[in-house]
């Protein structure tokens, strides 16, 4: 919210500064508004890289950081004109874990990031961390590149992964593998290596389900678009320590598809 009000001030100002240095006719307000915002947004990018690039990467979990990168994702979800809805809020836990949600867009982990709240990590596929700003993130964030063509150098991510969790930094994941269908919300696949992750960390494992992401990729940029994120109730490490990453996918997938097959139904029942 801070950014947001940020946001809406440097725009104010710099559509003032416009009208004030350049007295044209007051129908050009409607070119220096768009423009105010525009400056605004790229001022804080500046300041957001300057401040990532002074941060110290061996202590991830500082919240002033999250706030910050919570803030700018909220401005990203705002501008897109996405309408965000979190049930469950309370089945977070307190300490560290490993969540497992579908994927259907490349939203889904600022999605997860942005609604759990607190300090997390994110594994990615490599191709999203060529940027600078998301190399930043790499850096500050420990979010995780995953390289799906080498086995090696997954493992490798995989490693990383378990030990921030082990240390208590929670971590969200996406066992499909990638984005293998947008036909539905409902995942479609289940990679049962994912889930390695929970059992070598020894944490407790929670189940997200996103209503609404398999439509994310045709929305049109100011088309208002409703998502909804449910937490579902955590599984402690002691109810599936005897099973294996097989009937862990396959417990995971079920809670998951039931609670985005449950919200299409009560849409369906309104409508």
């Amino acid at each position: 919210m801070f950014i947001l009000i940020e946001w809406i001030i440097l725009a104010g100002l710099y559509s003032f500064l416009f009208a004030y240095f350049i007295p044209l006719s007051p129908w050009f307000l409607f070119l220096w508004i768009p423009l105010g915002m525009i400056l605004s947004i790229l001022t804080i990018v500046l300041l957001l890289i300057i401040f990532l690039s002074l941060c110290d990467p061996k202590h991830p979990e500082g919240k002033i950081r999250h706030f910050f990168a919570r803030s700018v994702i909220g401005i990203a979800i705002y501008i897109q004109n996405f309408r965000i809805k979190v049930e469950g809020r309370e089945n977070i836990p307190s300490g560290t874990f490993a969540g497992f949600a579908n994927h259907k867009s490349m939203m889904d982990p600022l999605l997860c990031y942005y609604t759990i709240g607190k300090p997390n990590c994110l594994i990615g596929k490599k191709e999203l961390f060529k940027m600078k700003i998301m190399k930043l993130f790499v850096r500050v964030y420990k979010a995780i590149p995953m390289n799906r063509e080498d086995n090696r150098e997954a493992l490798k991510s995989l490693k990383v992964a378990i030990d921030c969790v082990k240390s208590g930094y929670p971590i969200t994941v996406f066992p499909e593998g990638g984005i293998k269908s947008r036909e539905t919300d409902l995942m479609v696949d289940i990679k049962p290596g994912a889930y390695k992750l929970a059992t070598k960390a020894e944490a407790p494992i929670l189940p997200i389900s996103i209503i609404g992401n398999s439509q994310v990729h045709n929305k049109k940029f100011f088309q208002r678009k409703k998502i909804k994120v449910i937490f579902h109730k955590p599984i402690p490490y002691e109810e599936y320590k005897d099973m294996n990453t097989t009937q862990i996918g396959e417990m995971i997938f079920e809670i998951i598809n039931n609670g985005i097959k449950n919200e299409q139904a009560k849409e369906n029942t309104s409508n």
